[in-house]
């Protein structure tokens, strides 16, 4: 078994080396040389947005971990959610708000959620890992239905002309 084992976790080590470094690169060498902070804030019961202030660059669609130690159990847990803005770099920095919309479930979200109703409008230490991802281009539709369900595990793009 140790033929397939040591080879696994070689690879396992090194996918985890290059995200730290990533993680490194696009929080505190790029940005600053602290650990920036998120603006936290509910927006209603159950629903809250995490705004963070990057310098990167993304398309609409894609999605990014983020990583908030003093809200999670581990220091580096990392959860992946759709960036919900689109990039606008104002300042002489060329930085966006990077804003997420996230639901408060159970978990990471239901701690995010409570943490934001004991202080609307707080921050908090966050780091952020990508984007990823590649969202369709939809540039060739004049149209598009876009139909997303917490059971869907795909999404059709339709062209007005295949509707009537």
């Amino acid at each position: 078994m140790g033929y397939y084992i040591w080879p696994a976790l070689l690879i396992w080590a090194f996918d985890r080396t290059i995200r730290l470094i990533l993680l490194a690169w696009n929080n505190m060498i790029r940005n600053s040389k602290n650990i920036e902070n998120a603006l936290v804030e509910l927006l209603s019961e159950d629903t809250v947005r995490l705004t963070l202030r990057r310098n990167i660059s993304w398309t609409p669609g894609q999605h990014a971990y983020v990583v908030l130690p003093t809200v999670s159990t581990l220091p580096f847990e990392a959860h992946p959610f759709t960036i919900a803005s689109i990039p606008n770099p104002s300042g002489k920095d060329g930085a966006s708000d990077v804003v997420f919309i996230i639901r408060g479930r159970n978990g990471f979200t239901r701690r995010l959620q409570q943490y934001a109703s004991r202080g609307n409008g707080s921050s908090v230490p966050a780091l952020l890992d990508g984007p990823y991802g590649f969202p369709p281009d939809l540039r060739g539709f004049s149209t598009c239905v876009m139909i997303a369900g917490p059971c869907l595990t795909s999404c059709t793009f339709l062209h007005s002309n295949d509707l009537f």
